[in-house]
């Protein structure tokens, strides 16, 4: 899943969203966490804090297969965070946002 989420992740940042891939902030904790006794919920408890803060979110083609996605859609819904699917269906709802200029200035290079 880290590999997946780590594509996704960038072919999100092309089409101009930041976006924050939670596998690759714990992923490679996750064994040393089980060592030191951090539990998968101290993780999963963090991913929705930091979920709560998002303008969208965006689903990995595997997330049924996992606890976690499950839960962070849901909880996104029930915020009203629109949940995506598809790269295109993202794009088409970034490029609809009245705050583009941000995201332009994110993504494109200064010069």
């Amino acid at each position: 899943n880290v590999n997946i989420a780590c594509v996704y992740g960038r072919e999100l940042w092309k089409i101009g969203f930041a976006a924050f891939t939670p596998h690759t902030n714990c992923g490679l904790l996750s064994r040393e966490a089980l060592v030191l006794g951090i539990s998968y919920d101290v993780f999963l408890k963090f991913d929705l804090l930091m979920l709560m803060r998002f303008d969208a979110v965006f689903m990995l083609p595997n997330w049924r297969d996992s606890r976690g996605a499950r839960l962070e859609r849901s909880f996104a819904l029930a915020l009203n965070i629109p949940v995506f699917h598809t790269l295109p269906e993202a794009r088409d709802w970034l490029w609809k946002q009245d705050d583009l200029t941000d995201q332009q200035k994110i993504t494109e290079p200064a010069g």
